[in-house]
């Protein structure tokens, strides 16, 4: 979900670089005269890619930039959450911190110490999808990323000192993100109860109880079967020599003995047809809130890119259809946002609003779904349309401005799509999204059987001083 924060400066960097797009009288005037057939056509040059596979299944990704003296190095696992089973929630993003504690060559807390000595940095993530670690460094060092990737790939210490370390990380994690987090309860819930399977419907971070009983075989078992080289893809970008990246990939991946590649995972959705709505009273919020998911299709579906679209329209930017109707005319909230929230399998469609003074969630709900009852009726305007590639495109360019960026997204089309080459082409489906397509989708996917709705109270003074102090 993207906030609905302010993108006017987004907006205006996209009109001065897109001014072709809405162009005055004088100026299409003026290129009739000088240029007949001069284009207003976006473009932008691609990425150089190119791929290798080594015997043991690793896929490789190198993409040339010679601007600046830095490489990113990206390893990308197809290990996410959804791999998960009931019981055993957690270990993925677990893994995300047991990655760090040391492998044969590499002892703990020296994988940060190898990459900061050498002026770089690195890191990890973890979604429902996948799991991924990094590093930035100056180019003549990238042999060192790629060598501490490949000894913690093949070696990593699954011991039980450094799990029973890492495990109360990740609940003091937990505590501190989900549990004493405003509305950190009611984001879990949404997906619990808009999400019928399990893949997606349980936290990346898992629950307490799974963690406190994860026995250290059942860890070790989930590294060997998903942290092994068909698996995972290595992607390097940046100021860097392509055929001397494979060699050093060959040289140090290339002696980890190749395993079968795990089972795909089983994420189907089935419909819904009747909306789902609880109330949570959230002691750490200070002001009520409404949540609310609609179920949409997977990324890069055809309707993804029109669904983008209407996210940009309804809920980006103070000038966001949305933060007029609710913030500005109705005062029912002080805030709101929303978008797609994109998954490999069945995605959902989000909004989050605070609501104002003694207003109720149910009324922002209502408004809300009106607003989208619009669209489905009268397509976006032209300007809408504009505005809304034009900050895409701004979204696009400024993606491409760091190494690690352009790393993580080439990783992704790689990892989720076997196709890396996919950054240069995204763009133009959503530029080729039309108003009309923008009207059915809406029509297709906001009903109100589709939905999951939380609202979220807040926690009666009286109730909050009776928790403090039991007698």
């Amino acid at each position: 979900m993207k906030p609905c924060s302010n993108s006017l400066l987004l907006f205006l960097i996209a009109i001065l670089s897109w001014t072709a797009a809405v162009p005055s009288a004088a100026a299409e005037s003026h290129q009739r005269k000088t240029s007949p057939k001069a284009s207003r056509t976006f473009a932008v040059s691609p990425l150089p890619i190119k791929t290798w596979q080594l015997e043991n299944g690793l896929r490789i990704v190198v993409s040339l930039d010679h601007s600046a003296p830095v490489s990113a190095v990206a390893v990308y696992y197809d290990v996410g959450a959804r791999n998960e089973k009931p019981g055993k929630s957690g270990f993925a993003h677990l893994f995300e911190h047991m990655m760090f504690e040391g492998s044969e060559n590499v002892g703990k807390g020296e994988h940060f110490k190898h990459i900061h000595e050498a002026g770089g940095n690195t890191n990890g993530s973890t979604t429902s999808d996948r799991t991924n670690y990094f590093e930035v460094l100056p180019s003549n060092r990238t042999a060192l990323g790629i060598w501490l990737e490949a000894d913690r790939m093949r070696s990593l210490k699954v011991t039980k000192e450094n799990f029973e370390n890492q495990r109360e990380t990740v609940k003091e994690e937990r505590r501190m993100r989900i549990d004493n987090q405003a509305y950190g309860q009611a984001w879990l819930r949404l997906t619990e109860l808009a999400f019928r399977n399990f893949a997606y419907s349980h936290p990346v971070i898992g629950s307490m109880e799974d963690l406190n009983r994860a026995p250290l075989s059942d860890v070790q078992e989930f590294f060997a079967t998903y942290y092994v080289p068909g698996n995972a893809v290595l992607v390097v970008v940046g100021d860097v020599n392509p055929n001397q990246v494979h060699e050093w990939a060959k040289l140090y991946f290339g002696r980890i003995p190749g395993k079968p590649i795990p089972a795909p995972v089983t994420v189907a959705e089935p419909p819904q047809t009747e909306e789902k709505r609880e109330t949570i009273v959230d002691r750490n919020a200070k002001i009520p809130a409404a949540l609310i998911a609609y179920h949409i299709p997977e990324r890069r579906h055809p309707d993804y890119y029109p669904l983008t679209i209407l996210e940009q329209i309804l809920a980006d930017g103070k000038s966001c259809r949305l933060y007029r109707r609710l913030v500005r005319e109705a005062e029912v909230a002080t805030t709101i946002g929303g978008g797609v929230w994109p998954f490999r399998g069945p995605s959902l469609f989000t909004f989050f609003t605070r609501i104002s003074g003694k207003e109720t969630a149910h009324k922002a709900v209502t408004l809300i779904q009106e607003e989208l009852n619009q669209i489905k009726q009268t397509p976006p305007t032209q300007m809408e349309m504009i505005k809304a590639k034009n900050k895409l495109r701004a979204q696009f360019l400024f993606a491409r401005e760091k190494v690690l960026d352009r790393a993580l997204e080439i990783a992704e089309y790689a990892l989720y799509d076997k196709d890396p080459g996919l950054i240069n082409t995204e763009l133009h489906r959503f530029l080729s999204v039309t108003p009309e397509q923008v009207s059915e989708v809406t029509r297709k996917y906001f009903e109100t059987g589709n939905r999951t709705v939380i609202e979220v109270h807040v926690q009666a003074p009286t109730e909050s001083r009776r928790e403090e102090n039991p007698r």
